[in-house]
């Protein structure tokens, strides 16, 4: 069986408004429910949080 191309996941970025891969994005971890990507993308974040 031959595989396909590698489909990658993208989100927008609500800072920037970039389309980048879900790996730019951090995990956000919530109590009592499953983790979920952050919508800023980590060179935003970074430029916020600094």
């Amino acid at each position: 069986m031959t595989e396909g191309p590698a489909v990658l996941a993208t989100m927008i970025c609500r800072k920037c408004e970039q389309e980048k891969p879900e790996a730019d994005f951090y995990m956000q971890a919530r109590d009592g429910y499953a983790p979920r990507r952050m919508t800023v993308c980590k060179v935003c974040h970074r430029a916020r949080t600094a």
